[in-house]
């Protein structure tokens, strides 16, 4: 902010100033001109010529004064201008952020009400076998302890659900170093039925690596590019449905690809897809603003890229097309 504050005052007495140096110099060549190369005209007119800089010194110096404060007047008006416009993009690009984050939220909460019911049902079971034993008198010592190991194995499976899910939601986290492995793995826990629902395979190659950086807005990011091919296997009737995640790692970036075999993506819409409210799910599917703040957090949060495109690939024999994201992250901004 001090460094910007003092370029602008620079340019203001550049403004300022300007003008009246210009005609001093223009002043100032003209005499030089004379005096060398017509002396007696110089002799002739001198006094004249003194009267007539002296004029035009004041003249230029009155003028000056209320252009260069029209000038100023119009350069402050137009910085604070970009100033408030950045604000509004600060403000608009936050508001985003958090309508996108409540939307994945909605989506993520489905998947938990899923995950937990299996575990659920087993507990309110396993409990009722336990109390209904007890009544009659048939259950022994070993076999209640194995059955409510069952309880606290199912118990403890729910806790980590949670513990996963607060991992990503937690607001202001500060950067840390997290192995992408980990966070990978967050990620399909939470996700997970959705893959089991929809009949989706997960093909792992991961070389690992440490990252520092915001690790919840990363999954985010991750989860938002897993629904959107998730949704795009919704509207195929594909058999073998994959979803391959691969990292990699080079001397200056981090690399994190996802690819499926879902299809591609209309090469028409495929320069608008990380638009903000651009989508072609409707509006009861989504908002428009996954891939669009998934790019903005890359950006701004990692210093990364994110780019897209269509691809084919081999697997069990037979060539797939699909949609390729892969997320670039420079080493030198995202280590210790």
């Amino acid at each position: 902010m001090f460094s910007n504050r003092k370029n602008e005052n620079r340019v203001l007495f550049f403004i300022k100033y300007a003008p009246l140096v210009i005609i001093l110099m223009f002043n100032f060549f003209i005499s030089f001109f004379l005096y060398f190369n017509h002396n007696e005209l110089f002799d002739y007119y001198y006094k004249e010529l003194i009267f007539f800089s002296i004029f035009i010194f004041f003249v230029s110096l009155y003028s000056s004064f209320f252009i260069t404060n029209f000038l100023e007047k119009s350069l402050l008006k137009y910085v604070n201008a970009l100033i408030e416009e950045k604000e509004k993009n600060k403000k608009k690009d936050f508001l985003l952020f958090q309508q996108s984050k409540l939307s994945t939220i909605g989506e993520l909460l489905g998947n938990i009400v899923h995950q937990w019911r299996q575990p659920l049902n087993v507990i309110t079971i396993t409990a009722s076998g336990i109390k209904m034993q007890k009544e009659l008198g048939i259950i022994d010592n070993k076999k209640e302890i194995e059955l409510l190991e069952k309880i606290m194995n199912n118990i403890n499976y729910l806790c980590q659900t949670v513990d996963d899910f607060r991992d990503f939601y937690t607001p202001h986290t500060p950067k840390s170093n997290f192995l992408i492995s980990n966070c990978i793995d967050k990620c399909l826990k939470i996700i997970n039925s959705q893959f089991s629902n929809n009949g989706i395979s997960i093909k792992k190659e991961i070389e690992d690596f440490k990252i520092f950086g915001f690790e919840n807005q990363l999954m985010q990011i991750l989860i938002n590019l897993f629904n959107n091919s998730i949704d795009k296997f919704e509207e195929s009737d594909i058999k073998n449905r994959i979803i391959k995640i691969k990292t990699s790692q080079t001397n200056s970036n981090f690399s994190i690809s996802i690819i499926d075999n879902a299809g591609g993506i209309n090469e028409k819409i495929l320069t608008k897809i990380f638009e903000p409210y651009f989508t072609t799910k409707g509006d009861k599917k989504g908002t428009g603003i996954g891939l669009y703040m998934s790019l903005q957090i890359i950006q701004k949060s990692f210093n990364g890229i994110i780019l897209v495109k269509n691809t084919q690939f081999e697997y069990l024999n037979k060539n797939y097309l699909g949609a390729l994201f892969e997320i670039e992250l420079p080493k030198t901004l995202n280590s210790e």
